[in-house]
This record gives structure tokens, C-alpha cells and sequence, in this order.
């Protein structure tokens, strides 16, 4: 056990002796470095330097210097009207690690994840309208289509049901499988030509609750820009829906979500989503519902024939719109 601990402080200390370079390539002295977090797509660490509290983080390979100069870009475009984490800008190139990307932004005090009411994602659904808006001025410099992420465009959204496809071999497997196929089919049948009118400009790609900070259980900052990209700016509505689809059940003052959230984007966008967007959010959202589950599937099928809820949640909007 001895040997196994020093292993694990020999590799966070490898990690932090090569991040205090990276925080100098962005005009930053170092005091100390600490380990925070590791997720899916990055590590990440806090900073204390003689500018105050940074987060580094250590991108995944996939990522690129230029998605990393774009956020800095955006966040400058649109943090005037909306609470987003400004990254900062390097002095030259942007600092790698195993040639992965280092990024750099502010640390900002929060209460954790703990539960808000709709008041809070009313404002987020406003500030979510406002980054559309602003954005449009930086649209034409943005990264198109990213080939990893939450963002569901089209060609990520085929590379991951077929590679969702290597490891299908049960059964059990194969039964899921045609149903996601079923679903993919209703949705295209339903969309069709009507996807290419949808509004397009710059989209967070990746807008859940738990990429939001919060203080005093109101929102604070909006977090996590690795998949910023020109897309469908739909595809951001239709993934918040999500839990604004769950938390409606909740019934009460969570009764009308959905709607207020809607309202709080409109507002914020200066502009009502058009006939097309209505028609399709609903179908948007069920297809959000089939990415998730693929993009799980793709990397391990274990547990997916016992956890299946956003499939089954796809699947039940699709009835629900094709029973109308």
C-alpha cells in the first residue's frame, strides 16, 4: 500500500512541476499548485499565484490551441451581459503537457452543486439567450464541428452510434441497439429538411447543471467552454430540457419551468424562437436523449440494459409527439 501511495504523489508531483511552467507561459508566478479534479475531459488543478486564485486545466488530447484562444475570445464577447468564466490568454503559444493543452482561468468561490430552485435556471435560461446574441460577432472565428464532446451535430452524433455498435455482442445489447435505431429513424422522419433552417451560431455544447456555479443558490458563473463551436443553436435548449423535463414533475413552483426557461432565452436572445425551432425543440430533445445513451454505450456497455433512462426518456417523447 506504502509503495502504491508514493507512486500516486510521485505522478501529482511530476504533474505539478510541469503545470508551474504552463501558468508562467500565461504571464503568472506560481505559490502553489494543488490536484482538484479529474474529469472526463480534463484534469484539473487550483492555483494560488501572485494574481490570486487560478484553475489550470489540462485538456483532453482531442483538444486544440485554437479551441482554447477562441473561449478567451467568446468569453470577452459576451461576459458584459452574461456571468461566464473568462479564461485567460497566453503571452505566446498555448503551454502543453503530454501534448495535451493547458488552460488557464480565474477561481471562483462557490457553494458547490447543491439544489437551486427555478429561479436560478430561469436566469440561466436568460443568460443562455444572451450568449446567442452576443456571440454572433465571433461566430465566423469559431471551431465547427468538434470531433469529441457533448455537442451533438450530426457527424459526432454517427461516429458515436457506430462505434456504440463495436461492442454491441448480447443479446440484450442488440435489442437496445434497434431500438435506438427506431428512434433515430422517427426523428429524421420528423425533422427532415426542417433542420437546415434552424438558427445557427456559436453554442456552449455542453450546458448542464452541473456546469454552472452557484452561490447562495442563484447562479453565479457558467463554466466548462472546451465545446464551443458554430452549431445549431437549438441543440443547447434541447439539452437543458432535459432536467427541465424531470424537475416539471416535480410539479409546484417547478410546474412551469420549462416555459419560464424558455421565456428567461427569448428575452435574453432579443428574439422568439422561430416557427421552426418550436416544432423541433421537442424532437431536439429526444435526440439529445439518443446521443447520451450512445455516448455511453460507446465507451462501455456495462449497466446499460439496467440503465436505460435516457433512451426510455427519448422513446417517451417520441410517442408523446407522434400520439399528437
Amino acid at each position: 500500500m506504502a509503495r502504491r501511495q508514493d507512486c500516486e504523489v510521485t505522478e501529482a508531483d511530476r504533474r505539478i512541476a510541469q503545470l508551474e511552467p504552463c501558468l508562467a507561459a500565461y504571464g503568472v508566478q506560481s505559490r502553489s499548485i494543488s490536484w482538484l479534479a479529474r474529469g472526463t475531459y480534463a484534469e484539473v488543478y487550483k492555483a494560488e499565484t501572485d494574481v490570486g486564485f487560478l484553475v489550470l486545466r489540462i485538456r483532453a488530447p482531442e483538444a486544440q490551441a485554437e479551441e482554447v484562444l477562441f473561449a478567451g475570445e467568446w468569453a470577452k464577447a459576451v461576459s458584459s451581459q452574461a456571468e461566464v468564466v473568462s479564461p485567460l490568454r497566453p503571452t505566446g503559444d498555448v503551454p502543453m503537457i503530454d501534448n495535451r493543452c493547458v488552460d488557464v482561468a480565474p477561481y471562483i468561490e462557490n457553494d458547490g452543486y447543491n439544489e437551486v430552485g427555478p429561479d436560478a435556471w430561469v436566469k440561466i435560461g436568460s443568460w443562455l439567450g444572451t450568449m446567442h446574441r452576443l456571440a454572433r460577432g465571433v461566430e465566423d472565428r469559431a471551431p465547427v464541428a468538434l470531433d469529441y464532446g457533448n455537442h451533438p451535430h450530426e457527424g459526432l452524433f454517427d461516429r458515436y452510434l457506430e462505434q456504440s455498435r463495436i461492442g454491441c455482442t448480447s443479446d440484450a445489447h442488440l435489442k437496445l441497439m434497434r431500438r435506438v435505431d427506431s428512434a433515430v429513424q422517427s426523428i429524421s422522419q420528423a425533422v427532415g429538411s426542417r433542420f437546415e433552417d434552424l438558427p445557427v451560431g456559436v453554442v456552449h455544447g455542453d450546458l448542464h447543471f452541473w456546469n454552472v456555479l452557484y452561490r447562495a443558490d442563484q447562479p453565479a458563473c457558467i463554466i466548462d467552454l472546451d465545446f464551443l463551436q458554430r452549431g445549431v443553436l437549438l441543440h443547447d435548449l434541447a439539452y437543458a430540457s432535459h432536467w427541465l423535463k424531470e424537475w416539471t414533475k416535480r410539479g409546484g413552483v417547478w410546474s412551469d419551468i420549462t416555459a419560464r426557461y424558455l421565456a428567461a432565452y427569448e428575452e435574453g436572445r432579443e428574439s422568439a424562437l422561430t416557427a421552426t425551432e418550436q416544432s423541433c425543440l421537442p424532437w431536439l430533445l429526444a435526440y439529445s436523449g439518443v446521443f447520451f445513451f450512445v455516448s455511453k454505450a460507446r465507451v462501455s456497455w456495462n449497466r446499460l440494459t439496467q440503465d436505460q433512462h435516457d433512451l426510455e426518456q427519448a422513446e417517451d417523447v417520441i410517442r408523446e409527439l407522434e400520439d399528437r
